[in-house]
């Protein structure tokens, strides 16, 4: 399990922003993978706004063809 990510506000909102078309139910699964795949980034103190985009919206996309391939509703 992933230590606990000290974010700042632009990078929550940014965070945020990129889990408002998951499905509500799969938020928390959604915030975890990109505490894992920022773990994974090997950051050191600050993640950082374009270190967070960039990871949120490639785990972001992976959410997306899921429910894609599933024919599930992402809101």
């Amino acid at each position: 399990m992933p230590s606990r990510l000290q974010l700042s506000d632009d990078e929550m909102d940014v965070l945020l922003a990129l889990a408002a078309p998951i499905a509500f139910g799969r938020r928390a699964e959604f915030l975890q993978a990109v505490a894992v795949a920022v773990e994974q980034a090997g950051v050191g103190s600050g993640v950082g706004v374009g270190l967070m985009h960039r990871v949120a919206r490639e785990v972001q996309g992976r959410f997306v063809l899921e429910a894609q391939r599933d024919g599930s509703v992402l809101v």
